[in-house]
């Protein structure tokens, strides 16, 4: 039970860590990439404090607010994100609201989402190249160090 637990703290820190990216975007930065960006760091304050608590056991207060922000910040991100990333944003925010509803069925609290646990695995594996592409963007274009 316990290694399923650090599992699956393991795997929500990995897609966490695919948008808590810290950092600014580029100064004067006006092209849809840019937009993109800036609406990124907005959300990147939630996940980052939201993955930093993962370890830490959280509030299911927390959680449920941080974790709402995260979804409610989704078509945001999907109206400003370039085309050529449309495709992988949507497969992590897929997972996202996945993780989202699982969450909420548990009354938020990561300990709930154990049953869960196999088919998040599977998620996860299955999101982990459009992951890895939002945080190349993230390195290469928003200069946000991943």
């Amino acid at each position: 039970m316990k290694r399923m637990a650090s599992g699956l703290v393991a795997a929500l820190a990995l897609l966490l860590s695919s948008a808590a990216v810290a950092g600014a975007a580029p100064a004067g930065a006006r092209t849809s990439s840019g937009n993109f960006c800036a609406v990124s760091k907005g959300v990147a304050t939630y996940l980052g404090n939201l993955s930093g608590q993962l370890t830490s056991a959280p509030t299911p207060t927390k959680l449920k607010a941080e974790w709402t922000a995260i979804i409610s910040a989704g078509p945001k991100l999907k109206a400003a994100a370039p085309g050529s990333l449309k495709g992988n944003l949507t497969t992590v925010l897929n997972l996202a609201n996945t993780i989202g509803a699982d969450l909420k069925k548990a009354n938020w609290s990561i300990a709930g989402l154990l049953p869960h646990m196999g088919t998040l695995t599977t998620q996860m594996t299955r999101a982990t190249p459009a992951i890895n592409s939002l945080k190349n963007y993230y390195r290469t274009t928003c200069k946000f160090d991943v």
